[in-house]
């Protein structure tokens, strides 16, 4: 079974992709990277200062330094060809040189560019987590359809910063859910989910990491399944959850979160980040 991957190349999408490497009975034909996670912002820094307009200046300077320093650790470990897989931290571009997969990066997954060379591919699944919404055009071209992954125990928590909100509001209980894509916003259904306990004493960085590294767990499950011709079939995780929504989260949702006593990272995760972007230290996030 023949898979494409298209991502942000942020913490995130690299944890979760990751694992696909993992997977058996699959080819992964190609990844694309996005330059951007904004929309027609191809500058990395114009980018991140229209992001700081959506949001409290306290999780977008969270924002900046993970993936800053996720970005250094990315960039250190292809360039020398490093193990792409240090401590909790993977990287997908480094993972792809080490096999052979195809890399290509795009300012807009609609181009017709980016269309003419996945038509060429001929994937039988699309992999997402991007922030382009992808038209009708490209998402028929992948024979078995396309799927997302979100990261919330789906319908609740819908949006973005899923962790962040859901620990805002007091979940004992995270996960993700991998849904397929329609046409329609946000009207794909869910096809399986994960979850896992929240800890009191952890930061957003520590769950938003755990999450995703369990999210990328089912998706290579899911697609080693799929490519034996077994569809999803577990029961999905989200009884009782009632459809929320979320933007980025403003100044107050922020004071809320803190009020919860956990850091949104730390000063020793920080230090622990800092450390493992440049390979120096193997790290556990708490």
């Amino acid at each position: 079974m023949k898979i494409v991957v298209l991502t942000n190349n942020d913490l995130t999408g690299n944890l979760i992709f990751s694992e696909l490497f993992n997977a058996l009975g699959i080819n992964i034909e190609a990844v694309f990277f996005s330059k951007s996670p904004v929309k027609k912002k191809d500058n990395v820094v114009a980018a991140a200062l229209s992001l700081l307009k959506r949001m409290d200046v306290r999780y977008w300077l969270f924002l900046v330094v993970t993936n800053g320093f996720f970005s250094i650790y990315s960039n250190l470990t292809s360039f020398f060809r490093l193990t792409p897989a240090f401590g909790p931290l993977r990287d997908l571009k480094a993972l792809s040189l080490v096999r052979n997969v195809k890399l290509f990066s795009s300012i807009n997954f609609n181009d017709k560019e980016t269309k003419e060379i996945l038509r060429a591919l001929e994937p039988d699944l699309l992999l997402i987590r991007v922030s382009t919404i992808l038209d009708a055009e490209i998402l028929s071209i992948p024979k078995l359809g396309t799927w997302c992954v979100h990261s919330s125990l789906l319908p609740a928590y819908g949006g973005i910063a899923g962790e962040f909100q859901a620990l805002r509001e007091g979940r004992l209980s995270l996960g993700s859910t991998v849904f397929k894509v329609t046409v329609k916003l946000d009207e794909g259904p869910p096809l399986a989910q994960v979850a896992f306990e929240s800890d009191p004493k952890a930061s957003l960085f520590w769950h938003i990491v755990e999450n995703n590294r369990r999210a990328g767990q089912l998706l290579s499950e899911m697609v080693s399944n799929l490519a034996l011709g077994n569809p999803p079939d577990k029961p999905l995780l989200n009884q009782g959850l009632e459809p929320s929504y979320y933007s980025w989260p403003d100044a107050s949702q922020v004071d809320e979160f803190l009020a919860t006593r956990r850091p949104l990272l730390g000063f020793f995760n920080f230090l622990l980040l800092l450390a493992a972007s440049m390979r120096i230290v193997r790290p556990k996030f708490r």
